[in-house]
């Protein structure tokens, strides 16, 4: 049977999570949650590991986790400047999670949970969620709804254009940003696994049977 990540189910190392379904909908399994779980698991136990053994001179496991934690703020806060401090952890939590993801997927028998639109949408969905918490939080309810209003235009284009234009754009783009998040990660990581499959598939070949590679 075919599964997630363009591999046989059959050809992975662990099996797919049975997931309870909707009441009258097909049982689902999924290898994503599988090594989603696996990711989670190990960013957890680290993490657990750096805490019990850390000491003042990182090294080993404590120094990865220092360097990964210390990149991603370095990135957030040429971005957020101030505003760095408040979601540090969140962005640090989705940035060790997405690249965990994507690396599984190298180890053979493995598949990338970002492989599968469905990890990649819950994450942009939890984006799309801080975003509007952050956005209200900031500026109060009032204030973040303003944004939405067009800007100083002249009275014609605003009331015949923008009026209703730059409401209907900017409420649009929240809804299409998710979905952009979720096929662009899903876009180069599903090609990862189907490369992969395909230059796996070539050295079995080879190994197999060198004699088929051989011009006559």
């Amino acid at each position: 049977m075919a599964a997630e990540g363009g591999l046989p189910e059959s050809g992975h190392l662990f099996p797919a999570l049975h997931l309870p379904a909707v009441p009258g909908a097909p049982a689902v399994y999924s290898l994503a949650a599988t090594y989603g779980l696996i990711v989670m698991g190990a960013l957890v136990g680290g993490a657990i590991l750096v805490r019990i053994a850390m000491e003042i001179a990182p090294v080993g496991i404590q120094n990865l986790f220092e360097w990964l934690f210390e990149t991603v703020e370095d990135l957030a806060r040429g971005i957020l400047g101030a505003a760095t401090d408040r979601f540090l952890p969140f962005f640090a939590t989705l940035f060790c999670f997405i690249l965990g993801c994507n690396l599984i997927g190298l180890i053979p028998g493995c598949m990338s949970p970002t492989a599968s639109y469905h990890t990649n949408l819950a994450m942009a969905l939890a984006v799309a969620v801080m975003t509007q918490v952050a956005g209200i939080s900031a500026h109060g309810f009032i204030g973040y709804l303003k944004h939405f209003l067009p800007p100083p235009a002249p009275i014609l284009i605003r009331v015949l254009l923008l009026s209703w234009l730059w409401p209907f754009l900017h409420i649009l783009e929240q809804f299409v940003r998710p979905i952009s998040l979720t096929m662009r990660l899903f876009g180069n990581i599903f090609a990862k696994e189907i490369l992969l499959l395909m230059l796996a598939f070539v050295a079995a070949s080879f190994l197999g049977s060198p004699d088929t590679f051989v011009r006559s």
